[in-house]
C-alpha cells in the first residue's frame, strides 16, 4: 500500500501537503491531496505519556465561492481508523468531517476537522476529537475556479 501510495504521488495523482494539526490530537498531519478526494495520515503524542497515529481516506466536495475569494474551499467526509498507546493500547473507527481551505498564490492550506468515533479494542467506547492545522503542499497546488 505504501509503495502504491508514493507511486500515486511521483504520477501526479496526489499532491502532498505537511503541516501541524492542533487540538485532539495535536502533532504532525501529511496529506495526500487529489481533486477529488486525499488520504490523510496524522502522528500525534500528548507528552509524556501518550502515543498516537490515525489514517483515514476522504472524499472532498468542492464548495462554490465567489472569484473575490483568494483561494477554494473544500469540505470532506471520510472513514479512519487510530490507534492510541498509553498506559493502555486502544484501537478504534472515526468520521472525519471538515472544512480546508486552499490559498490561490500560496501552496498552503488551513482546515478544521470534528471527528466522532467508537474506540473497538480493549473495550467499546465512543469518543470525538476535534482540531485545527495548516499545510504544506509540495509541487504544484493550483485553484482553479470553475
Amino acid at each position: 500500500m505504501m509503495k502504491l501510495t508514493f507511486l500515486l504521488c511521483i504520477m501526479g495523482a496526489y499532491k502532498p501537503g505537511l503541516g501541524i494539526i492542533l487540538g485532539i490530537p495535536t502533532g504532525i498531519n501529511l496529506n495526500l491531496e487529489s481533486k477529488s478526494h486525499a488520504t490523510n495520515v496524522t502522528m500525534a503524542w500528548a507528552i509524556p505519556d501518550a502515543f498516537y497515529t490515525s489514517a483515514s481516506y476522504h472524499a472532498n466536495f468542492r464548495i462554490q465561492t465567489s472569484e473575490e475569494v483568494a483561494g477554494d474551499f473544500k469540505a470532506y467526509l471520510g472513514v479512519g481508523a487510530l490507534l492510541r498507546v498509553r498506559s493502555d493500547v486502544k484501537f478504534g473507527v472515526k468520521v472525519p468531517l471538515g472544512l480546508k481551505f486552499f490559498f490561490r498564490d500560496l501552496p498552503v492550506d488551513i482546515f478544521a476537522d470534528i471527528s466522532p468515533g467508537i474506540h473497538i479494542i480493549p473495550e467499546t467506547s465512543a469518543f470525538i476529537e476535534g482540531a485545527i492545522g495548516v499545510r504544506y503542499y509540495f509541487g504544484n497546488v493550483v485553484v482553479v475556479k470553475e
